[in-house]
């Protein structure tokens, strides 16, 4: 065999090597990308609701409202948090005694749980009320520690209707009883929609892994 025809079958290799990566590659894409529409269909379909249409038998025994970034990228306050923080007061005024435990973290964005105590005192909701988890890098942080810590409570879950699908999948993988208060807040512009959608791929991705760790 002269070098020539060596490297012809080398560069044939080669091309045929990298054909079935891609090959393969596709093939993983479209599983997962499966999973995820599938995913999002029965995600849409978990609890959401209004105080007022819980049923009789699903009181929350624990309010939890999921911290963010308390300013915006031009330093305003974040009206992501501050409607986040209202409706969970208006849960802890409305259903009495039941406390509030505060997600999030501290980073070059502002201190999240020291925002939402806060807001909460502002509204009237008294510090004895309310429990912390500091280190809520991501929202499967929380429900991480929500399982280690409350898994018989009934909990629930405030945040704006963009972030509760995510949340609520998550809880449930967790099988933890959970249902979703959406908080009011504004429209969620093109970074913040790219960001959830990057996160639900990762919480499919998460949920995949524990399954599979299980």
């Amino acid at each position: 065999m002269d070098a020539a025809t060596a490297g012809l079958e080398l560069t044939l290799g080669g091309m045929l090597g990298a054909l079935i990566g891609c090959a393969l590659l596709g093939l993983a894409l479209g599983a997962s990308l499966a999973i995820f529409l599938e995913w999002r269909a029965r995600a849409r379909r978990l609890p959401m609701t209004a105080l007022s249409t819980l049923p009789s038998d699903a009181r929350p025994s624990l309010i939890v409202v999921l911290g963010c970034p308390p300013r915006t990228r031009r330093g305003h306050a974040s009206r992501y948090l501050t409607g986040r923080a209202e409706a969970a007061a208006a849960a802890y005024h409305a259903l009495r005694t039941v406390p509030i435990l505060c997600s999030g973290r501290a980073s070059a964005d502002g201190d999240e749980i020291e925002a939402l105590i806060a807001l909460l005192e502002a509204a009237r909701v008294p510090l004895a009320a309310l429990r912390f988890d500091p280190a809520a890098l991501r929202t499967i942080d929380t429900i991480d520690h929500l399982a280690a810590h409350y898994r018989r409570e009934r909990i629930l879950l405030v945040t704006q209707p963009f972030h509760l699908p995510r949340t609520l999948f998550l809880a449930r993988a967790h099988a933890l009883e959970a249902w979703g208060l959406p908080a009011p807040g504004p429209k969620p512009g093109w970074r913040v929609q790219l960001r959830e959608g990057l996160g639900q791929l990762r919480a499919v991705w998460d949920v995949l892994q524990t399954s599979r760790g299980g």
